[in-house]
């Protein structure tokens, strides 16, 4: 990855200068590079990347296929990561306009980010309309689901109908001990929002029992300094909060 990553950088987008160099083994590179810098949270260099590569993708082909969909869905999640999120929006609605309906896995990725990024600008409703699309399409893997069930939840929580978020947490919760087991990221997600919801209902002692669940499977997924576990930290504090322990809280 290093030495192709250098290749790129030397021909700064001008790769007429590798004329040997077919259009798909361009394309190889300059996604997984940007999939390389998109993993490691270098969301600037990502998306030159994905850019790249969608011009190269448009320049090279008439026919917008699903790789030319995927390279624009990683265009939008990467804009919002960035905090760019109406940017996002347009890139997930060209998506929708060029996707097949027979790719319904990727129809539901895109259906998915739609509804976390309407999330984020707390359009709640949009948030719930994508979400429900993503999970009415003929996906037989439950492991899609789980995910999207978390993500209602945690709609339904800031929305304040924890009723609702309480069965879409138990939905997300079974799927995903059915499907991946207990240590996975939306397991330990899913204790997470099971802990912000019943704070709100001042059941505290099921918040910090879902809380150290989910502190758990975190710290074994991914140490003790990583983001994940940050936000949990954050969530606990706002646990003791509520109990008017400001000290444990500081």
């Amino acid at each position: 990855m290093k030495a192709a990553e250098k290749i790129f950088a030397e021909l700064d987008g001008d790769y007429s200068k590798i004329p040997t160099l077919d259009q798909a083994t361009k394309l190889n590179f300059l996604v997984n590079i940007g999939s390389f810098y998109k993993i490691q949270e270098k969301f600037e260099d990502a998306l030159k990347y994905f850019t790249d590569a969608l011009a190269v993708y448009t320049t090279s082909s008439e026919t917008y296929d699903k790789g030319y969909v995927d390279i624009c869905l990683n265009i939008g999640q990467l804009y919002h990561n960035k905090g760019d999120y109406y940017e996002a929006i347009t890139w997930y609605e060209n998506c929708l306009e060029k996707v097949s309906d027979l790719e319904s896995s990727l129809k539901f990725s895109i259906l998915q980010s739609m509804g976390e990024t309407y999330f984020k600008i707390k359009d709640y409703s949009n948030a719930i309309k994508y979400f429900q699309m993503a999970l009415e399409l003929d996906i037989k893997d439950d492991v899609f689901h789980a995910a999207v069930y978390k993500s209602m939840g945690k709609v339904f929580r800031k929305k304040g109908e924890l009723k609702k978020a309480e069965e879409y947490l138990n939905k997300a919760l079974q799927s995903s001990l059915k499907n991946l087991g207990e240590e996975n990221e939306i397991t330990a997600g899913t204790y997470q929002e099971f802990g912000n919801v019943y704070v709100k209902q001042k059941q505290l002692d099921k918040a910090a029992e879902n809380y150290m669940k989910a502190l758990d499977i975190n710290r074994k997924l991914y140490g003790d300094s990583s983001r994940k576990l940050i936000k949990c930290y954050h969530d606990i504090a706002k646990y003791f909060e509520e109990m008017e322990d400001f000290d444990n809280a500081r």
